[in-house]
């Protein structure tokens, strides 16, 4: 048989991909009620705010593409965004932005794959298999970053798991036009590698909360630094009353890192 190689996706300089392996991002894990499905889905919404936080653009120059059920989800929560579902990506033109976010893993009904391979092809074998994938990436132990994905155990039954899955997603990545415009960024927050999709940096650890902690300390002792800065340049001093109106913060906290600022300035 023929083997079809999935060329690579084009894509033009200057253009990002992200991809985050870190979970999955099934549908299903944001339906449903309960505590638990709202806490996934808050958690969800959370990662994709980050994103939308961490984009020039904000979010009315972002578009979220998602499954069909999600969508609403989606809308409600980034009312500014432009938001849109796979399988209806076709002749859209009105979904460039800067920012892409795929924000969950394309969706796909197995039973009525194995139908339409049965009727393509009577009497062929639909059983469905899982199969390794790995990125041209290592983890810390040198061994290549691995997922598993659904396949089948016959060929043609891959090739149309393929055509319904991977094809939706290359469409959803191109509705940027990141192969004629620069400057775009592309978010796949699915573990599932794209075909000819080639990610410029893989995310694979998920903030834990000691990391977040440190970031926001981090973060929180720059704007303070700078304020800092500027007040001593412009009066020679500074107290922390000052400190905490200029860098927006509770006295406390221009307290707690007021030692720590004069030792970084060398000051007495």
């Amino acid at each position: 048989p023929l083997r079809v190689v999935a060329p690579q996706v084009a894509i033009a300089d200057g253009n990002e991909i992200l991809q985050d392996i870190t979970f999955n991002n099934a549908k299903s894990a944001y339906l449903g009620k309960g505590d638990g499905a709202d806490a996934r889905r808050a958690a969800w919404l959370d990662a994709i705010r980050r994103h939308v936080a961490a984009h020039a653009g904000g979010e009315s120059d972002t578009t979220i593409i998602v499954a069909k059920a999600l969508a609403p989800i989606v809308e409600a929560a980034f009312p500014a965004a432009k938001v849109a579902h796979y399988h209806a990506l076709e002749g859209r033109n009105d979904l460039q932005s800067g920012l892409t976010i795929l924000a969950s893993a394309v969706p796909i009904d197995t039973k009525a794959i194995q139908r339409e391979a049965a009727a393509l092809y009577p009497g062929i074998d639909t059983t469905l298999t899982r199969r390794a994938v790995s990125y041209e990436a290592e983890n810390a132990g040198g061994e290549l970053l691995t997922v598993e994905q659904i396949d089948g155990a016959d060929y043609r039954v891959g090739a149309l798991i393929a055509q319904h899955r991977d094809a939706a997603a290359v469409q959803a990545v191109h509705r940027s036009r990141i192969i004629r415009q620069s400057g775009r960024r592309v978010v796949v927050m699915f573990s599932r590698p794209i075909p000819g999709l080639r990610p410029s940096q893989l995310v694979t650890d998920r903030p834990t909360a000691e990391s977040k902690q440190a970031a926001k300390r981090a973060a929180t002792m720059e704007t303070l630094l700078t304020v800092a800065a500027d007040l001593v340049s412009d009066m020679g001093g500074f107290a922390a009353d000052l400190l905490a109106s200029g860098a927006d913060v509770s006295i406390n906290t221009a307290k707690k890192y007021l030692g720590d600022i004069c030792a970084t300035l060398g000051l007495n």
